[in-house]
């Protein structure tokens, strides 16, 4: 995908309560791997965590960051490299489930990623 503008991310746990009524997801982190020349030379690739906190749904319940101006938009070579983004949910049990891998690039025209973690 290129040029994504916005991360859009569908979890049917993500308002969910415990027994107790805490919820069970306490925020969302994205798994930026980007090749290590793009950004700082550590090996092949690099992996870099970016906590995304628990946006708030739209109406819908579906979550839609957006990566103009994020961190994650920043990890992103410009012209021609990529990066693999993954997402996952963490909370008080710990991490969730990955979501497929989406291969992202910067260049024209934007674009929308969509993972779910269904």
């Amino acid at each position: 995908m290129t040029n994504p503008t916005k991360l859009i991310i569908n979890s049917p746990d993500y308002t969910a309560l415990d027994a107790n009524g805490a919820p069970r997801v306490a925020g969302i982190q994205a798994n930026v791997s980007t090749p290590a020349t793009a950004v700082v030379a550590a090996g092949p690739f690099t992996l870099h965590a970016v906590d995304l906190g628990k946006p708030t749904p739209d109406a819908d319940g579906i979550i839609r960051y957006a990566l103009a101006g994020s961190p994650i938009f920043d990890l992103i070579p410009l012209h021609g490299g990529s990066a693999d983004i993954t997402v996952q949910e963490y909370g008080p049990g710990g991490f969730g489930v990955l979501s497929p891998i989406v291969t992202v690039m910067r260049e024209a025209p934007p674009a929308v990623v969509a993972v779910d973690l269904q």
